[in-house]
């Protein structure tokens, strides 16, 4: 397998090593199980033509700084620990086909080989670069700190190869607290659950449990589609007008979409409740996705309406004194029900994801979760087995990775929004969540260059690819539906 070789001697954090694995940690090292690996992909893509050894030389110098995308597991009857190997390498492949067919076998050993693979290629002007990362090592926010160094790192060696590299600060003893939480003080809208509280969320959580996405296994060919490598992998990027007719609408900003005197008596029930309950993008898809999994389930034979939909939500408890950390994992997971009735009536709907994502904020739920793993790593075995039980632990899920390099602008010349890195201008940027057994659909949502862009992953264990192009397709109408588009494109 090729890769590239890190200088040991660039690795300012060699002396915080080894470091004992945190809960989080423990949690996506025992639901790492086939054929749902927990790996999760990052794709970028650019104008331009790649310098292959400046390239190279930028994810290097990036890597030194992000130790834990260096480390190899070590392992003991009682313990396990992040090591930086005596040879620390990543994986690396350049021009092997296109960016969703990994050059990579889908097994990853962490004793043996980093948490970190990319691929890239070059097709006549354009160019894609992926990254395939062990969720143990870092979440996706994290991977934006190593991009963004990535990205400085290249612009020098492009433009600037004889001067001193100089990268932003990073804290490094940061790592060593990185499964360490503080909880918010309370204040009048914020404070932790109660214990009663648990317990009736525990029971909710574990007895009244969601129904997996409907699956009809119509033109199904035994063996040959489970030997697919991989699942299946859709992005769709909506231009920038689009990105802002979508964005408006969340915000009650119709009367700029130019509807004209007609708007109040042509506006739809879900325009109505966008502009009058201002919600979130968050709240908004997930709605959106309740309801295109409650119209599929329908359309495929699953049409009770008590039938409960579960969202997984992944939730960043990092504060300001994360900054600086490296990649690493600082996440939680807060959860969104409704059932299939709930689906009819979209303002109600919005309503009810609404007053759940805002328990979510006021009781720290993502904390909750990485609390309940703080006590299961004590006894590993237990937690292995608790993770690893058959069952559904939500319908789909939906991470937003925001604006995805927004915060770095100040580091780089612009070209029509766009950042450019030496030669190449930076396109877009699209995420891709890790999926469970039963938990068939996953959505990644990102904004580069003031463009939305939906990476959608679907189970090729349980769905043919034309079924995941149907699902696919119907996340996409349910965004080109809810604004007034000239070109409905899928």
């Amino acid at each position: 397998m090729s890769s590239i070789s890190i200088d040991p001697s660039l690795i300012e954090a060699t002396p915080l090593f080894p470091l004992p694995l945190v809960a989080m940690e423990h949690f996506w090292l025992w639901d790492d199980v086939q054929p749902h690996p927990k790996h999760f992909r990052i794709l970028v893509s650019f104008t331009g033509t790649v310098d292959v050894p400046c390239l190279e030389k930028a994810i290097a110098c990036a890597a030194a700084r992000h130790p834990l995308l260096l480390c190899t597991l070590e392992l003991s009857a009682r313990s396990a620990r992040w090591v930086i190997p005596m040879t620390p390498a990543i994986g690396w492949k350049w021009n092997q086909g296109t960016w969703q067919d990994s050059p990579f076998p889908q097994a990853w050993d962490l004793r043996s080989e980093s948490g970190l693979r990319i691929w890239a290629y070059q097709d006549g002007d354009s160019a894609e670069m992926c990254l395939e990362i062990h969720h143990a090592c870092s979440d996706g926010l994290g991977i934006r700190q190593f991009l963004r160094d990535v990205f400085v790192a290249y612009d020098h060696f492009s433009r600037f190869p004889d001067k001193p590299l100089k990268l932003p600060a990073l804290s490094f003893e940061r790592i060593k607290q990185r499964g360490d939480f503080r909880r918010p003080a309370p204040t009048n809208d914020t404070r932790p659950t109660t214990t009663w509280e648990k317990i009736v969320g525990a029971y909710h959580f574990h007895f009244r449990g969601p129904s997996p996405i409907a699956t009809r296994r119509t033109g199904w060919k035994t063996g040959q589609e489970r030997a697919a490598k991989g699942h299946y992998y859709f992005r769709h990027t909506f231009d920038t007008t689009e990105t802002a007719r979508i964005e408006a609408g969340q915000v009650g900003a119709a009367n700029s979409f130019d509807h004209g005197v007609h708007q109040a008596e042509s506006e739809d029930a879900e325009s109505r409740a966008l502009n009058s309950n201002y919600s979130t993008l968050n709240d908004v898809a997930i709605a959106k996705m309740m309801q295109v999994l409650a119209k599929w389930n329908i359309e495929h034979g699953s049409a009770n309406s008590n039938q409960r939909l579960r969202i997984l939500v992944p939730t960043d408890l990092r504060s300001h004194r994360d900054s600086r950390l490296p990649a690493a994992n600082r996440l939680g997971f807060g959860f969104v029900v409704s059932t299939q009735g709930d689906c009819k009536n979209y303002p109600r709907l919005l309503e009810k994801v609404q007053s759940q994502t805002q328990a979510i904020r006021n009781y720290c739920l993502g904390l909750d979760f990485v609390e309940i793993f703080a006590g299961l790593a004590k006894q590993p075995k237990l937690g292995a087995w608790l993770v690893r039980r058959p069952g559904c632990l939500a319908t789909a899920v939906l991470t937003n990775l925001g604006d995805s390099f927004g915060r770095y602008r100040k580091l780089f010349e612009l070209v029509d929004g766009r950042i450019r890195i030496g030669n190449l201008i930076v396109e877009d940027f699209t995420g891709y969540p890790p999926l469970r057994p039963k938990t068939s659909l996953g959505v990644g949502m990102s904004r580069c260059a003031g463009r939305l862009t939906m990476g959608v992953i679907v189970d090729s264990t349980l769905f043919t690819r034309e079924q995941a192009e149907q699902l696919h397709d119907a996340w996409i109408r349910a965004w080109q539906r809810s604004v007034p588009f000239a070109d409905h494109r899928t």
